[in-house]
């Protein structure tokens, strides 16, 4: 193939050539997409940081607070009607509710009117919800009245879910009265006596609250720092707590692996030296084995004498009997301590009871445990030895 010159130039050294062109324009390309590609990210952490900021100066929606407004269940009666009266039981839901009803109508001269029942100065309403809560009787839209049955309102369960709705009616003005089933049904006299007695001291008075007023872009980036802070913070504490309960137990962790490896190895050995014994039943796999593990014994003594081939000597990691307790997180670290000895005690008591039961699985792990310089073991192993 010529070049410029019109000279011939190898196939070889021309192709080179271009392959060295191309891989240094790849590299260029390679080098602008890599650039590219920062600057891109940091574009977009740029205007994320940039909308974060921003959307703490958007106009704030401040929550009003709840207030009251009873929404109670309309009933199509009139004073026209002549069963009117059952018009309204059936919004009613017990008996002692309809008695309590009665007594009203009878008591205040209740006619029906717009849904509800009326008087000279009352009003009588059935069944009025307020927020996630519905009253059985409201008079005057701010006396509510519930009828309690022994059935439904005794339990000390039931006691806390009517204290939590007393609470969440009176913090919006209302005032609960509360008369038990047992009342209305055979004193209804005493009951209408109560309602007077409530309406007599007349509605409570809330204290005037101030309307929430927005707070600044710059309040709420300070608030969503400073909860960025504490959950770095807390973050941080987690963290250095964790590291120090595992540094803690970590001599426990490391002991009691150490003593499993070494048992376990112990154990395989001896299970292979069952298995070789058993492959090695004629003379000629016995001699053959033998020559074989003479030459193996002898290359291995060679590589120990020298130098380059020293073994070190096997670091022995003895269980603890106790963690430190004066850390801050002493109570924690001592649980977890307890945990590990309880597991430990277990998994030495299955391998002493799995020796026990095959002595010569038993004698062959020992033996092992000696040629492996790790006797410190065996007591943990044998029958007399105590975890």
């Amino acid at each position: 193939m010529p070049d410029q010159a019109g000279r011939a130039v190898p196939i070889g050294i021309h192709w080179r050539a271009r392959s060295e062109r191309c891989y240094h324009d790849r590299s260029v390309g390679s080098q602008h997409v890599g650039d590219a590609a920062v600057v891109s990210t940091l574009t977009i952490i740029a205007l994320l940081i940039i909308v974060a900021v921003g959307y703490h100066f958007l106009p704030e929606k401040v929550r009003e607070p709840e207030r009251a407004n009873p929404k109670p269940r309309h009933v199509n009666a009139s004073g026209n009607d002549l069963f009117w009266r059952e018009k309204f039981y059936t919004n009613t839901e017990s008996p002692a509710e309809i008695a309590f009803l009665n007594a009203m109508i009878d008591g205040f001269d209740l006619k029906p009117k717009n849904g509800a029942l009326f008087s000279d100065g009352l009003r009588l309403d059935l069944q009025v919800e307020q927020g996630q809560y519905r009253a059985d009787f409201m008079i005057d839209r701010w006396l509510v009245v519930e009828i309690d049955g022994a059935a439904w309102h005794s339990s000390d369960e039931a006691k806390a879910n009517d204290a939590r709705r007393d609470a969440y009616f009176e913090s919006l003005g209302y005032t609960v009265l509360r008369i038990a089933a047992k009342i209305a049904l055979y004193q209804p006299t005493n009951a209408i006596s109560s309602v007077r007695m409530a309406l007599s001291k007349g509605k409570r008075r809330l204290p005037e609250f101030a309307p929430p007023t927005p707070r600044s872009g710059f309040q709420r980036l300070a608030e969503t720092g400073s909860l960025m802070a504490k959950a770095l913070s807390e973050a941080a504490e987690h963290s250095s707590r964790l590291l120090t309960v595992q540094r803690a137990l970590e001599p426990a962790h490391l002991a009691f692996h150490f003593e499993k490896s070494m048992i376990e190895q112990a154990i395989e050995t001896v299970r292979l030296d069952r298995r070789t014994e058993a492959y090695l039943d004629t003379e000629e796999k016995r001699a053959s084995f033998d020559a074989f593990s003479a030459r193996l014994q002898q290359r291995l003594a060679e590589l120990e004498a020298s130098d380059k081939h020293k073994r070190e000597k096997l670091v022995l990691h003895a269980f603890p009997t106790s963690v430190p307790l004066s850390d801050p997180h002493a109570e924690e670290i001592g649980r977890k301590f307890a945990e590990i000895q309880a597991e430990r005690t277990s998994y030495l008591r299955s391998i002493r009871r799995r020796l026990e039961e095959d002595a010569g699985l038993k004698n062959g792990v020992i033996g092992v445990l000696h040629r492996l310089e790790c006797s410190p073991l065996i007591p943990l192993i044998a029958s007399e030895g105590k975890a």
